[in-house]
């Protein structure tokens, strides 16, 4: 497991909207190779997880219910990420999360550290009521969007990122008052472009490494060449 206090130490990737409206810092914090393994075995829990969670930006998406069993696998789900995430820098981290990625089901994280920002808590039978959400609920979704595309397609290759944590804080905004509208309607596609850039740079200013990609296949060939075949499989780092 990768030192997390060292990465802690590095600089946030501060980011600014091109008509200067936001400002925005974000950091990237490694994942453990278990974490990725407990993802890609709990994909249904995390499933219902996302189904029974009020969507950003949504006021008509009504949480699906969630019956004894899938509420054990998740809660179980939820101990295990409180284990994995306790030496990221962040109080109360695991209440913090906002998403997962790529496409909400994914081996990354983004996390809400924003100053006077309450978002609803994603795990059921949290209190999400009465929560003071401010206008950043509405432009949410264009930064789970950012997070999605730049996750989906990272900067190594453009290939997909996995067993990383994103920080998302300092976030300084005329359109914090309430007056929305004084911004504009564009505004939701620079966050989307900037946050996307953001996480992007955040994971280049760690360490970081390219998976090597691997896919399965059958090979037929005759005795002849069956020796020739292997060396190239050899070669080719074959398992």
């Amino acid at each position: 497991r990768r030192d997390v206090r060292w990465w802690s130490q590095q600089k946030f990737t501060r980011y600014r909207l091109l008509t200067k409206a936001i400002t925005f810092s974000i950091q990237a914090f490694p994942l453990s190779e278990e974490f990725v393994n407990f993802i890609s075995e709990n994909r249904n829990a995390l499933k219902c997880l996302v189904n029974s969670t009020l969507f950003a930006g949504s006021t008509n998406h009504t949480p699906a219910p969630i019956d004894e069993h899938t509420d054990f696998k998740i809660e179980e789900f939820k101990l295990f990420l409180e284990e994995h995430l306790e030496d990221i820098p962040v109080e109360n981290c695991i209440e913090k999360i906002i998403c997962f990625g790529p496409n909400q089901i994914g081996p990354n994280i983004l996390i809400n550290n924003i100053s006077r920002y309450d978002r609803p808590v994603i795990w059921p039978g949290s209190d999400s009521e009465n929560l003071d959400v401010s206008c950043l609920w509405d432009y949410e979704s264009s930064v789970i969007r950012g997070f999605d595309l730049a996750v989906s397609s990272g900067p190594l290759c453009e290939e997909p990122m996995a067993a990383t944590l994103f920080v998302l804080q300092d976030w300084i905004g005329s359109w914090q008052s309430d007056n929305i509208e004084s911004v504009g309607q564009p505004i939701a596609g620079q966050i989307v472009s900037a946050v996307k850039e953001g996480c992007r740079q955040a994971f280049l200013k760690q360490p970081c490494r390219l998976m090597i990609a691997m896919y399965k296949c059958e090979i037929q060939a005759t005795a002849e060449v069956l020796g020739r075949v292997y060396g190239v499989l050899l070669s080719a780092r074959e398992e």
